[in-house]
Order: structure tokens, then sequence, then C-alpha cells
């Protein structure tokens, strides 16, 4: 499976460690991240469910939004 997501909106965080520490920083460091790909792999990582929906879909403007059962 391929963990990378294309997508015209992007965050320059990486989250770190089990706790969700963020650290801001530029795409352009190879040590950071964009912030919805780390969360679609924690997501993965815990038995969660990744879904890419078309962004004229989406419910919200933010670029991600979750569903909790």
């Amino acid at each position: 499976m391929n963990s990378e997501v294309i997508s015209s909106i992007k965050f320059a965080v990486k989250i770190t460690g089990d706790a969700g520490t963020i650290e801001k920083g530029d795409l352009g460091n190879h040590k950071i991240d964009d912030l919805l790909d780390d969360l679609g792999e924690m997501v993965t990582k815990m038995g969660g469910n990744v879904m890419v929906i078309p962004q004229h879909k989406m419910p919200t403007e933010t670029g991600v939004a979750g569903v909790y059962r």
C-alpha cells in the first residue's frame, strides 16, 4: 500500500511519538513530512481505515475529517 496521498492541501508539520507531539517545519526539509500523511499512517497503525475523498466531496475545508465509532 502506498501511504503517500497527493493533495493540494499541505501542512508542514511532523507528528512524533505515540503522544502526538508535533514539530513545525518546512516541507523542503526531508525530516518534516506532511501532517495529513502522518495522520494517515497513525490511523492505519492503530487499525483504522483511511479514505481518500475528492476535495469537493469533503464535509470540511480543512483537508481532514474523522468518523469516530
